[in-house]
């Protein structure tokens, strides 16, 4: 109805302004906006290729050591990903990047995760490819595991950098900025201390 209601206006427009357009001239113009109008809703509907943005939310990040995984490092994060074409698109991936003081940590590792009670979080799924339908979006818990059981979160400014790949290739990522304090730090501590997979909240 939208389209008609345009090519009306458009026809009235072309009578009043340019009488001197015959019928036929008039006519050719409405079927090239026709078709034009006919393939921008093929495409929106159809051909558009995925276009994905990923966004990092809730305003907060949960780090803690996992107890079941000899105390590994965890970051949660939530994110959704929003995919603004046409086709669905596979997720293959998603990692973060942590970086603090230009070094760069990778926390490779991911799964999916679901809130139990209080701070703590247990196993959704494992990890696996994530399809985003087209014109939709997908808000999920992840929480990234780094594999060097070593790391140590220090006091200080962070980067975090979450990316969603297809193919080794980076189709989406978003990045925010955090502090850790000496207080966030002694909480951490002292869960992996107590073996518990009590997390602590940083708001950014």
């Amino acid at each position: 109805m939208k389209y008609f209601l345009l090519l009306l206006i458009i026809a009235i427009l072309l009578y009043k302004f340019e009488s001197n357009l015959n019928v036929d001239k008039v006519i050719k113009i409405l079927a090239i906006l026709g078709f034009l109008i006919t393939f921008y809703t093929l495409y929106c509907n159809f051909l558009k290729p995925p276009k994905l943005e990923l966004k990092i939310g809730k305003r907060v990040l949960l780090i803690w050591h996992d107890n079941v995984w000899k105390s590994a490092p965890m970051i949660d994060a939530y994110c959704t990903i929003i995919n603004d074409g046409a086709r669905p698109i596979i997720i293959d991936k998603i990692c973060v990047e942590l970086n603090k003081d230009k070094n760069k940590i990778n926390f490779n590792d991911y799964l999916f995760l679901k809130l139990v009670e209080g701070k703590r979080f247990e196993l959704k799924e494992y990890s696996h490819p994530i399809v985003i339908e087209k014109y939709s979006s997908k808000s999920i818990m992840i929480g990234f595991k780094n594999e060097d059981i070593e790391y140590i979160f220090k006091e200080g400014k962070y980067i975090l950098t979450v990316k969603a790949f297809k193919k080794n290739k980076s189709v989406a990522k978003d990045s925010i900025d955090f502090e850790l304090t000496k207080e966030n730090i002694n909480q951490i501590n002292k869960n992996k201390a107590n073996n518990k997979n009590d997390a602590t909240e940083i708001y950014f």
